[in-house]
């Protein structure tokens, strides 16, 4: 999560597993270089599928929805928001900034897809966990995830004791910044560091 800008470009090649089965020293960091310049050499290409393979498209995503129409225990939901600051290199995911309008619109959409799936998700019993990771969600604007939170209260059978999680790196939550996604909702907050220590004066943090 730390601001770093990677002149690396992914790597495109065979699924993930496969890959780190065939040369397992590419996927580990150098222990005596720069942790945000020069711990890996090239970022790698990760999908959300099986073995690191690319989702694929409206068939999947169909059938999803057929599994969470299936009646059925209680459940989680996580809500992913592809939005950062700052490449790290070590980061084989897409995102970008969710400035000039980017992070409003998607939330909207998010909203959008969110009520259309309340229905299927609704059958399933009680909501007992809401996730909203990325990227580094707490880099958007409170007012943007506010409103997506919103739709999920709304829309899902969310249990009174839900846990809603929000992802974020430490360095966005200002006062101002905690105070609002506290108000919207969210009563738990998992934060990214990668160094733990104090930077000397002067310094930046590196998280």
């Amino acid at each position: 999560m730390a601001k770093h800008q990677s002149p690396v470009q992914p790597t495109a090649g065979p699924p993930f597993a496969a890959a780190v089965k065939a040369d397992p020293a590419r996927f580990l960091a150098k222990a005596f270089a720069d942790p945000l310049s020069g711990a890996f050499s090239e970022r790698f290409a990760i999908h959300a599928g099986r073995a690191g393979e690319p989702v694929s498209g409206p068939e999947a995503a169909r059938a999803h929805l057929e599994r969470l129409a299936s009646p059925g225990g209680s459940c989680a939901f996580y809500v992913h928001l592809p939005f950062c600051r700052g490449r790290c290199l070590f980061c084989g995911f897409a995102g970008r900034s969710p400035d000039g309008g980017a992070g409003a619109a998607y939330c909207e959409a998010a909203a959008s897809e969110i009520e259309f799936m309340a229905g299927a998700v609704g059958q399933r019993g009680p909501v007992r966990a809401v996730y909203f990771g990325g990227g580094t969600p707490s880099s958007m604007a409170p007012a943007d995830l506010a409103r997506l939170l919103s739709a999920v209260r709304s829309c899902l059978p969310l249990a009174n004791d839900c846990e809603i999680t929000l992802e974020g790196a430490v360095h966005d939550f200002t006062p101002d910044a905690a105070s609002a996604f506290l108000d919207a909702g969210f009563n738990r907050f998992s934060i990214g560091i990668q160094r733990p220590s104090t930077p000397p004066c002067g310094g930046a943090w590196a998280a």
